[in-house]
């Protein structure tokens, strides 16, 4: 909705009722959403913000933040949470991308790629998807240019809608 003031505001109550419960007052449903979650989801939420600025200066301060978060989630989480972690890595790439860093988002997509292959989750192609369609402007990036070829040829090749730019 680009309320940011008020995201901002929630986000911090948020935090803090994270560090006030116990989790034995909390549902069964909300007992593992933790610190890592927050974060991550905290993290998507400061991309989106930031994709819909019109000004370029708070469009990298809400990308920095979201890489600020993603990052945090990226150390919380646990080794055997792939799917999860392959989100984030994936978030994270997209937002490199916003902050025009196109090597960190190619290196991080590397990583998310290499994951993905052992999971074979639709959701997880689309969100690669994703950055691919968003990486188009970088495709002259060598970095770049060799993640899109291997997602091209590897985890997209199901999808008949992925074109090269010209």
């Amino acid at each position: 909705m680009g309320r940011t003031t008020a995201y901002t505001r929630s986000v911090a109550q948020a935090e803090d009722l994270l560090e006030e419960g116990n989790g034995e007052e909390l549902p069964s449903w909300a007992r593992n959403f933790d610190h890592t979650e927050l974060s991550g989801v905290v993290g998507a939420r400061y991309r989106d913000l930031a994709l819909g600025q019109d000004d370029k200066s708070a469009q990298l301060k809400y990308a920095q933040t979201s890489a600020d978060y993603i990052t945090q989630a990226l150390r919380l989480r646990a080794p055997g949470k792939k799917r999860n972690r392959v989100f984030d890595l994936v978030g994270l790439g997209r937002t490199y991308l916003m902050l025009e860093e196109p090597e960190e988002a190619a290196r991080v997509i590397s990583q998310a790629s290499t994951i993905e292959h052992d999971l074979g989750s639709g959701r997880v192609r689309r969100c690669l998807h994703d950055w691919y369609r968003e990486s188009a402007a970088f495709h002259r990036e060598p970095a770049v240019a060799e993640v899109r070829e291997e997602l091209s040829n590897t985890l997209l090749t199901d999808n008949p809608n992925l074109k090269e730019p010209a």
